[in-house]
């Protein structure tokens, strides 16, 4: 029997009953779900900005086809955590993915079953297909080479479906991560985070290094600019190998969840930031020339033009630099809830810092921009605001 009412909006797996569920799929599904008698939830692992639960489903009688198990993500239970993802509407972006983006994105993502969203709290609910039969990598351990290449494929085919499409995807409630308006924050978020994360993981830096991202976060504006007038299309934006699951038969098969910071951007940066997270920093060196020109070759074949391997090349390198932008803001901003999400950040800042310093990356920091410019002169007044705090940081711990 379908429901026509929506069920109430869970704040968590309390709140995620037999009658909750059988409300939420009768509404939101086109499959016929039988009746459930029972339901059983548990965390299926941890989420920097969402509750990621698993919902194991008995049901009244046996339909063929009906899922023994869905996935349900929630906001995130963590305050700080939180308040990041509202500010930077994440709920929203990825509630406005699955909903209008998803049916036609040529690379698989979860079947989506029923969704809610709440404009004014931003309060969310997307209940999905459970892909737990596939394989996942460990991104600590780095993913292997073949794993590699069916996720670069995969991203290929992804920015070619949608390269200069940034008109449509507009309409479709997509955000433009580059856009003039949002730079700014951006910056101000970065050296807002910045001091933190040079707090945690400052040791495992060069000075030349630590100088480099202190640098770079004066004129992280002026470098999205740069970006900007590259070719755009839809990105994921945390491309990573633990947003991805394996077919288990070898197979080519691939999907791609958690599109919360999926947007409109340039589509190196999904490469740069799988490359650069994902794999161990020797499997990058091994591969990743093999890897751009696989991409490269893909983009063509889906009918890119006026896209040499040059310029995919320089992109790539050009979009690493961007890859700062990443740990600092996990480093300094979020509340870590595990050893093992510490240890996660710590690896990333590793190999990051190692591709640029490979890929010779800093040869994009912009220019300081001339003061007397709008640039200049939010540059510069950023820039006073960090060294004035990062000053009264080292005052504080000289008097503790």
């Amino acid at each position: 029997m379908q429901i026509t009412d929506s069920p109430a909006m869970p704040d968590g797996k309390g709140d995620i009953t037999a009658g909750w569920m059988s409300r939420a799929l009768s509404t939101g599904s086109t499959f016929d779900f039988p009746n459930i008698a029972s339901i059983r939830v548990e965390s299926a692992g941890f989420g920097f900005m969402g509750k990621i639960l698993r919902c194991h489903i008995g049901y009244e009688d046996a339909v063929a086809g009906a899922p023994e198990s869905v996935v349900v993500k929630l906001p995130s239970a963590n305050p700080m955590n939180r308040r990041i993802a509202l500010k930077r509407s994440l709920y929203r972006r990825e509630y406005g993915f699955y909903r209008r983006l998803a049916p036609q994105t040529p690379v698989r993502t979860p079947a989506l079953f029923y969704s809610d969203y709440d404009a004014g709290s931003q309060n969310f609910v997307l209940v999905m297909e459970d892909l737990g039969g596939m394989d996942m990598a460990d991104q600590l351990e780095g993913a292997t080479p073949a794993q590699a290449s069916c996720s670069i494929h995969a991203a290929a085919t992804l920015h070619g479906h949608y390269w200069g499409k940034s008109h449509e995807l507009s309409r479709s409630g997509a955000v433009d991560i580059l856009c003039p308006k949002n730079r700014p924050a951006l910056q101000v978020l970065y050296l807002a985070c910045l001091g933190p994360c040079l707090d945690r993981f400052g040791s495992l830096l060069s000075g030349e290094m630590s100088r480099l991202i202190e640098r770079y976060g004066t004129r992280l504006a002026a470098h999205f600019a740069d970006m900007a007038v590259r070719p755009r299309t839809l990105v994921h934006g945390d491309f990573r190998c633990e947003n991805m699951f394996f077919a288990t038969d070898g197979a080519d098969g691939i999907a791609v969840i958690d599109w919360q910071v999926c947007g409109i951007g340039p589509g190196l940066y999904d490469v740069a930031y799988f490359l650069g997270d994902s794999v161990t920093t020797q499997t990058r060196r091994d591969i990743e020339r093999d890897a751009v020109a696989a991409y490269h070759d893909i983009l063509c074949r889906t009918g890119v033009k006026e896209f040499s391997y040059e310029d995919c090349w320089r992109q790539y390198r050009e979009v690493t630099l961007a890859g700062l932008m990443v740990p600092v803001i996990m480093g300094g901003a979020l509340d870590w809830a595990d050893e093992r999400s510490l240890g996660l950040v710590e690896i990333v800042a590793k190999r990051r810092v190692a591709a640029i310093d490979d890929l010779d990356a800093a040869e994009f920091m912009p220019h300081r921009p001339r003061i007397w410019s709008l640039t200049g002169a939010f540059s510069t007044l950023t820039g006073c605001a960090y060294r004035a705090h990062k000053a009264s940081r080292g005052l504080r711990r000289t008097a503790g």
